[in-house]
């Protein structure tokens, strides 16, 4: 019954209210719907209740761990403050100049207006990846299949043939890390990740 949800809602407010969602771009419709009419309810008092959303809208084109940019979206005209990170703690600073120079050429890189680019500053990571020569690696690279057209299949096998090659180079080609203090690391499996838009890729 509407009646004893919203009781419930008030008991849970009650017994816990700071609620903090952390990867928030994860959040299904339904689960936002839930947090919302608990937190959001017109009888909750913003004294004392708060709810808090940790996300980053970039990531929740990954629809296959539950992502759903409309809820994101929702999320974002609901909250009145928000709160952007402006330091990069993860990757080296030539990473992030890197990502920074190419996201700003668009004025609208995520395809909505509501999710604006915001260049960030980096910590840096102290190690810097060389190859074989000792010279650092380009933060990023591109590669285009030529300037015919392709047929999607015969595309998509020169890009997966393109990424192993670089992975065989990077594994097998005196790839490695180097600290602060000069010492070296190969480049192991573990250290290399391929992002693909769906698993049969």
């Amino acid at each position: 019954a509407p009646e004893a949800a919203w009781r419930l809602a008030g008991r849970i407010r009650q017994a816990l209210p700071v609620a903090l969602i952390d990867e928030f771009q994860d959040t299904d419709p339904l689960q936002y719907r839930i947090f919302s009419r608990i937190y959001r309810a017109p009888e909750a008092d913003a004294d004392t209740t708060t709810l808090l959303m940790i996300g980053d809208p970039k990531q929740a084109i990954y629809a296959f761990r539950g992502a759903d940019i409309e809820t994101y979206l929702a999320a974002r005209r609901e909250t009145p403050s928000r709160f952007t990170l402006t330091r990069n703690f993860r990757s080296s600073v030539s990473m992030v100049e890197a990502v920074n120079r190419l996201f700003a050429r668009h004025p609208t890189p995520f395809g909505s207006d509501e999710i604006p680019f915001v260049e960030v500053a980096a910590k840096g990571q102290k190690a810097r990846l060389c190859n074989a020569d000792g010279q650092e690696v380009a933060a990023l690279g591109a590669w285009w299949p030529g300037d015919e057209r392709h047929a999607k299949a015969d595309y998509q096998a020169s890009m997966a043939s393109a990424a192993r090659a670089e992975v065989q180079r990077a594994l097998e080609g005196g790839w490695h890390f180097v600290d602060e203090k000069g010492g070296q690391r190969d480049v192991r499996p573990a250290d290399i990740a391929i992002l693909v838009r769906k698993g049969s890729e």
